[in-house]
Order: structure tokens, then sequence, then C-alpha cells
């Protein structure tokens, strides 16, 4: 788990489909902001993909797809590392 000293800590505003966000991080600006740019990416295209389903539930969606990517990108990892592989 990531700990946060609260001196580090930033506020950035991004955009997600029409909605801005402020979001407080210890990250860098280009690091929020490339995180916020792959969520709406995902976003938008579940919406012009799926007629009719809510910006709510696109969300929900999104971070759907995103666990699933960093769970599949976890497994690869310590299936390398089982093999004594390196990455």
């Amino acid at each position: 788990m990531k700990t946060h000293k609260m001196d580090n800590i930033k506020r950035y505003t991004v955009s997600i489909g029409d909605q801005q966000y402020c979001i407080a991080s210890d990250d860098g600006q280009e690091s929020v902001s490339r995180a916020a740019h792959a969520v709406d990416q995902i976003v938008d295209s579940i919406l012009s993909h799926h007629t009719g389903v809510s910006r709510e539930k696109a969300a929900v969606l999104a971070a759907l797809k995103i666990a699933q990517e960093k769970q599949q990108l976890e497994d690869t990892v310590v299936s390398y590392h089982k093999h004594g592989q390196h990455i």
C-alpha cells in the first residue's frame, strides 16, 4: 500500500467526459493527466459502442476493464518470477 505524506499531495483538475474532477495526488501532474486521459478514452469508447449506457455505468465498466488489465499484468509478473525470469 502506498502511504501519503500530506505535504507532498497536490491537487489537479482533470476532465473525464464532460465532467471536471479535482484529484488529490502525490504523483506528478503528467501522471495524473495520463491516467485521466486513459480513463476518458475507455469511457468514450464504451459510450460510442453501447448506445443507451449511462455515463455512470460507463465509468464502472471502465473501472472493471482497468482492474482486469491490472490483474493480467500482475499475473504475468508472478508467472515470470515463478519461472525465474525477470521482466
